[in-house]
């Protein structure tokens, strides 16, 4: 670290990641590394400038201070006005929480008084009463050069989950768990085949494909994926329109959800400052869009109109 800035007063306890479970390439399935990349950023874009919002910070100049301070600290990246600062805050849980279904912190309080966020995998770590407490294999050990099991106190960490509203931690894991079943390019055998020169016969990989495309509509319903598929071949415009609707609920729901657990956090580090944000439309807005759209109150143009400003 740069000599002169606030260190942390002690050395993190939990692991940030365990190679022994790093996937590699051939392992990762696309069906969710697209979902996942594609749920990740919930704040809004255009033209590659985040589109017109404020955020108000109620508090003194001190606790609005500290409270930038924490959205810098959370994000991969410092912005320089509150609203690039709490847009990168958002977009960085939104993607850690998508791949895990929560993202969660070790926090250390550094010299300054300010708080470390350590970032933690919650791959292998288990909460008991008072207590998380973390199992690392032997490659992990070796890695990290430590003793098989870590620990903290869980006043020691803090975490975001999925929010309720679009299946929860649990309901997002069998998600997850769901995509994996398929993959897109074909099952393992066909692969298998397909490498040594063999052409496998009584097989139809188109309505594998058909399969695939139905099974992941149906897991990610909640969500209104569209599985970066934009052909009308196997949908109607207002089926694929309909989910588009389903996908700006999600969206909504899920950045809602982030800042109000943001300031959750504020409030548990007694910052006497809350974050209250204008501009953006919310979930409700969302499903009445979904309503009329069902209902033919909103045409398909105005529909698409009022999606791109949100």
């Amino acid at each position: 670290m740069t000599s002169g800035k606030p260190q942390p007063k002690w050395t993190p306890r939990l692991a940030r990641f365990l190679p022994s479970l790093r996937q590699s390439e051939e392992a990762i399935i696309q069906n969710v590394f697209m979902f996942v990349e594609d749920i990740s950023h919930p704040m809004p874009f255009r033209l590659g400038r985040r589109k017109g919002f404020s955020v108000q910070l109620n508090g003194t100049e001190t606790e609005q201070r500290k409270a930038l301070q924490v959205l810098d600290d959370l994000s991969d990246h410092a912005g320089y006005s509150p609203e690039e600062k709490l847009g990168n805050a958002v977009d960085t849980l939104a993607k850690k929480i998508a791949w895990e279904g929560r993202a969660q912190f070790e926090l250390i309080p550094r010299d300054d008084e300010t708080t470390f966020f350590h970032a933690v995998t919650t791959k292998r770590l288990f909460r008991l009463v008072g207590f998380a407490v973390q199992y690392l294999a032997t490659e992990d050990r070796k890695f990290w050069q430590s003793a098989a099991l870590r620990w903290v106190p869980l006043s020691a960490l803090w975490h975001i989950d999925v929010p309720p509203d679009l299946g929860g931690r649990r309901g997002y894991r069998r998600l997850l768990s769901n995509l994996r079943k398929f993959g897109n390019l074909g099952p393992p055998f066909l692969s298998f085949d397909v490498r040594n020169g063999k052409n496998p016969r009584n097989f139809d990989i188109k309505e594998y494909a058909r399969s695939n495309n139905i099974f992941r509509y149906k897991a990610a319903h909640a969500w209104g994926w569209n599985c970066r598929d934009w052909s009308t071949e196997r949908t109607t415009e207002f089926y694929d329109l309909y989910r588009s609707a389903a996908a700006e609920k999600a969206k909504r729901v899920f950045r809602s959800h982030i800042i109000l657990q943001i300031n959750t956090l504020l409030a548990r580090l007694e910052i006497d400052c809350t974050i209250s944000v204008e501009g953006l439309p919310s979930a409700e807005d969302a499903q009445q869009m979904k309503d009329e759209l069902i209902t033919g109150e909103l045409s398909f143009k105005d529909f698409l109109d009022t999606r791109y400003d949100s």
